[in-house]
């Protein structure tokens, strides 16, 4: 992870950059443990995929296991020290875990095997642009975890990127009120229990 400290220098006379790694699949070894929680000090985010972190331990178990999934996350982040850990765990929903707060699992917007979803490509992308959005404005693990889910959701909806809405004081994506999906993913989440 060169390249964080390399970007830090050049950018010595300005604000500190907020940092979010998606790691590189491939590279989700059990071998590179150790270099990845190293880099994982350089970074205010990591978040890999579900996928990309269980084979950082060569789990085998192709069922996605929840309570497991947890355990080796809260154990992972640990290591992590300051930094946030947000696994996206696609059609489970995500589990953000942050320095002095319990473990946040956040269902996604759309149920498995919803109709509205037509294709998944980059919504794991879409999450962590949301979820920067949301940390910028409210520097909150839970509200972020919130944008990202809904930026998701928008990513999803069709073959490419969103059809964006005319701007009239508020974003509009494919003919939704962005906030207004917030609003409505924020109550029905708060019907499901957030922390173990």
């Amino acid at each position: 992870m060169i390249q964080v400290p390399e970007l830090l220098k050049l950018r010595c006379d300005r604000d500190r950059p907020f940092i979010v790694w998606e790691p590189f699949p491939a590279s989700c070894r059990p071998e590179n443990e150790s270099v990845i929680l190293d880099a994982c000090q350089h970074v205010d985010v990591f978040s890999p995929n579900h996928l990309e972190f269980t084979a950082l331990f060569d789990t085998t178990t192709a069922q996605f296991d929840k309570a497991e999934l947890e355990r080796r996350a809260l154990d992972f982040a640990k290591s992590i020290k300051t930094g946030i850990m947000v696994v996206r765990c696609g059609e489970h929903g995500s589990l953000t875990i942050s320095p002095n707060n319990p473990p946040l699992w956040l269902p996604p917007f759309y149920a498995q095997g919803a109709k509205q979803v037509v294709d998944p490509t980059g919504a794991g992308n879409a999450f962590l642009g949301g979820f920067t959005a949301g940390w910028t404005k409210t520097q909150d693990p839970r509200e972020a975890s919130m944008y990202g889910s809904i930026a998701s959701s928008f990513a999803v909806e069709q073959i490419g990127l969103p059809k964006l809405g005319p701007d009239a004081g508020e974003e509009v994506s494919n003919d939704v009120r962005v906030m207004a999906r917030l609003d409505e993913y924020k109550s029905r989440a708060d019907l499901h229990p957030h922390h173990r």
